[in-house]
């Protein structure tokens, strides 16, 4: 499972940067009006809606087999999206 992760969810996430990025601009961002917790709650719901709306603009399920070849390979890809979101802004909250 973690070797899964590591493979799919960040070595082989192309979009991952992305994602650690924008967790850690809208931390900083979300910083100017909420506090800490709020900020982490925020980057957590954002993350995981972006992740839903992926799904369902890129044509659900048989969507995920298209793109990723699998849908476990698509929720690891997902799950590392979402990890890398939260270590940025973990990271910006420091």
């Amino acid at each position: 499972m973690i070797r899964k992760l590591w493979d799919w969810g960040f070595i082989g996430n192309v979009w991952a940067w992305f994602h650690i990025m924008a967790g850690g601009f809208f931390a900083k961002i979300a910083l100017i009006w909420f506090d800490k917790t709020e900020t982490m709650v925020i980057i957590l719901v954002s993350a995981i809606l972006w992740e839903v709306i992926e799904y369902y603009w890129d044509g659900k399920a048989e969507g995920m087999v298209d793109i990723y070849g699998s849908i476990e390979r698509w929720l690891y890809d997902a799950a590392g999206d979402i990890l890398g979101a939260m270590l940025m802004c973990t990271i910006i909250l420091m």
